[in-house]
């Protein structure tokens, strides 16, 4: 939250770091999104803007499981929203259409690469000035929108949906491991069923 909240990130990267931590999309989907594909409180993944040998491609993602659908929470939709507005009326002023959810400063659709050089940037700053306490990736933003929906108790066969993973199985082995909180919370649930 403190990070999100850095008042010296610029609101087309807040609102790009803000999704990336609310959906678990990887950076090309990120990059590949169209205002087309938000609907209400929906993000529609049909798309990936990837960077394969310095050349930006749009394509499918990376299987045909990474076709999907993630809900999204009222927060980060009103952000959206907000983002449309301000984006429209910075295009318009510009004389350029809308098209992509995620612009750069300059308005144009992100170079995937450009993401993570500006994610370095600020998640640096934000362990320098204290609103973080370690350094994470990019890609980290991704485990821990899963590691949320398995804390929640999230079925695995949703957060394989969510992070549009080939399997359940593939997700259980990446996410399935156990901590203390969820080991506590299983022993007393047996408990409450022996004991009563």
């Amino acid at each position: 939250r403190a990070f999100l909240a850095a008042d010296w990130i610029p609101h087309y990267r807040r609102v790009l770091w803000a999704t990336a931590f609310g959906t678990g999309m990887r950076r090309g989907e990120l990059a590949g999104l169209y205002w087309s594909d938000l609907d209400g409180d929906a993000l529609s993944v049909r798309r990936s803007r990837n960077t394969i040998g310095g050349t930006i491609l749009e394509g499918s993602p990376k299987s045909d499981r990474g076709l999907r659908t993630v809900p999204i929470d009222a927060t980060l939709a009103g952000l959206l929203r907000d983002w449309w507005i301000e984006q429209g009326n910075l295009l318009a002023r510009a004389d350029l259409g809308p098209q992509y959810v995620f612009t750069n400063s300059v308005l144009a659709p992100w170079d995937p690469d450009g993401i993570t050089r500006f994610w370095r940037e600020d998640a640096t700053r934000a362990v320098t000035e204290g609103l973080v306490s370690r350094y994470m990736r990019l890609h980290d933003a991704r485990h821990w929108y899963a590691t949320q929906l398995v804390a929640a108790g999230t079925d695995l066969n949703t957060v394989a949906d969510q992070l549009g993973h080939s399997s359940p199985a593939f997700t259980l082995a990446v996410y399935g491991h156990s901590d203390s909180t969820r080991a506590r919370a299983a022993a007393d649930a047996v408990g409450a069923v022996l004991w009563g």
